[in-house]
């Protein structure tokens, strides 16, 4: 039990704010400032204030499910949730990110979490611009001016399950205590819709007291996927995917580079982003790169750079990706020290060398774009089998069961709704450890599983793997995988190319000067000699 306790506190922290879909909608303000923050002076890292001086300020208006919308121009963008903890908008060529305000304080012995779900946290906003390479970014103060949702604060334990919305958003002593221990816990098998259609099924009773056979069988005729009996209604067409399948064994070729440990660091997010980035270089080049054959990717540089994540203290692999995009991830061998945060728990300085080789990716964010936009299974193992392994979410329970390696986990897999009321419209499922998928199979009674890559070390179960139950959502792996793309054409640091091209350009200015230069010269000896030729002619003998 100390060992799953020891462990339990490696997991996934980042920040305590907790808040939901449907209350981010509405018109936000967002407030940013020029495009002047960046690494330099051998960082990557550089830290915004919690004032910011702004000097643009756009409206934006986010609709359900995914839909942001320049209140001032008409523009369209998409967005999405940081799972509970933040907010992520792309729109006319900008990529804007926040977390979420928050407050803690004590109540009778426990952490109470006050979350403001209209308002961005200090020093914990910024803006960049879409592409690779493109360091200068600027900080951001974001407000919800207009917002759809009556409630906009969450206060809850920072050991609960779920959200607790009081009734009186000022009240927080008695009658927060009384609603928190009243409120039943409403825990689904699989990511439903709340609000009317989540009252519906409760009153059927198709769900409350269902057995967890019942409920796997429920889950896949609700969504259209799980045994092959459903799948064959299932809307796909063109080739299918074989029964088993690997990236361990493709053709008895490895495109895993091995099984590592984070240690005492909660960085499990940034192993399940690296290790993907590892693996896509060795599938988009047949293992002919350096990275995942002679060297890999630093996660020591990943962590200590990068200003999206909270170091040992939690984060999410699109958020590292985010870097990654920015100002691409130096290899082990260029980075100046190997993963050491593993050995007591803490985040080294952030240390950068020009000219370092760099490996960028692009489009890092939940499958299907959004969080909660696919849980479908089909679609997940395409998009593995296409492109390779990536970081999936899940929930390790205190109740022993992924330590043990059970396939289907808890029954209820934790995702938790607090309210009955009709108006509320939200996907959640609650997770708190990354890692990464890197393929399928099938038992011989025909039951599909999932097969992960931990980042415990290889002494961890199965060689450091483990099996979970495919179409069921279980430990909510099926939740919020992320994708991400490889970029090779642009492998050295934006740090030196921006030295190179002024040091082009500065030459191209030289020689043109000096070409005009020598044309006025030539110019001028031209007049000179004639004039010289009309006054003295020269004596023929």
């Amino acid at each position: 039990m100390l060992f799953i306790l020891a462990l339990l506190g490696l997991l996934l922290s980042d920040t305590p704010a907790w808040c939901l879909g449907d209350q981010v909608l509405g018109v936000w303000s967002l407030q940013f400032t020029d495009f002047k923050y960046s690494g330099g002076n051998g960082t990557d890292r550089f830290e915004c204030p919690a004032n910011i001086a702004a000097t643009t300020t756009k409206r934006i208006r986010l609709l359900a499910p995914n839909i942001a919308i320049n209140e001032q121009t008409g523009a369209t963008g998409t967005w999405t949730m940081a799972y509970t903890e933040g907010l992520e908008i792309r729109l006319n060529g900008l990529n804007y990110l926040f977390y979420f305000a928050w407050k803690e304080y004590p109540l009778e012995g426990r952490v109470m979490v006050n979350s403001s779900c209209w308002l961005s946290a200090p020093g914990m906003g910024w803006v960049k611009k879409d592409g690779i390479g493109n360091a200068s970014q600027a900080c951001l103060y974001a407000e919800l001016i207009s917002a759809d949702s009556s409630t906009l604060y969450n206060i809850r334990d920072e050991n609960a399950p779920g959200p607790v919305n009081p009734t009186d958003q000022t009240s927080q002593g008695e009658a927060l205590l009384s609603r928190h221990a009243t409120l039943p816990s409403r825990k689904l098998p699989v990511p439903l819709p709340t609000g009317a259609h989540y009252r519906k099924l409760l009153s059927a009773n198709k769900l409350r007291y269902a057995k967890r056979e019942f409920r796997r069988e429920f889950s896949h005729n609700l969504f259209g996927f799980g045994s092959e009996s459903e799948t064959r209604n299932v809307p796909y067409k063109g080739d299918t995917l074989p029964d088993d399948f690997d990236w361990r064994d493709v053709n008895g070729v490895s495109y895993i580079p091995g099984v590592l440990d984070q240690g005492a660091c909660g960085s499990c997010f940034t192993f399940g982003a690296v290790q993907a980035m590892n693996s896509r270089i060795m599938i988009a080049t047949n293992r002919t790169d350096p990275v995942g054959t002679k060297t890999i990717l630093s996660t020591e540089h990943a962590l200590d750079c990068n200003v999206y994540s909270q170091g040992c203290d939690g984060g999410f692999p699109e958020h590292v990706l985010r870097f990654a995009e920015t100002n691409g991830i130096m290899t082990e061998d260029d980075y100046y020290i190997p993963y050491t945060s593993g050995t007591d728990g803490v985040t080294r300085e952030c240390k950068t060398s020009p000219g370092s080789r760099r490996y960028y990716f692009t489009a890092g964010q939940q499958l299907g774009g959004y969080y909660g936009a696919v849980t479908d299974p089909v679609e997940m193992q395409w998009e593995l089998y296409r492109h390779g392994p990536y970081p999936v979410s899940i929930y390790v329970d205190s109740d022993g069961y992924f330590f043990r390696g059970d396939l289907y986990g808890p029954a209820d897999n934790h995702e938790t709704v607090d309210s009955d009321d009709p108006e509320r419209h939200y996907f959640i499922s609650e997770v708190n450890h990354f890692v990464l998928l890197i393929g399928w199979g099938t038992f011989a009674n025909g039951t599909k599983y999932w097969i992960i890559l931990n980042s415990w070390g290889e002494s961890w179960n199965d060689r450091g793997t483990m099996k979970i139950a495919m179409g069921t959502n279980a430990y909510g792996i099926e939740s919020s995988p992320t994708t991400l793309y490889w970029i090779p054409h642009n492998p050295v640091s934006s740090q030196p190319q921006v030295h190179i091209r002024f040091i082009l350009r500065a030459l191209l200015f030289l020689v043109a000067g000096l070409c005009g230069l020598s044309v006025i010269g030539l110019l001028i000896a031209i007049c000179v000699v004639k004039s010289r030729g009309t006054k003295y002619r020269p004596i023929i003998a």
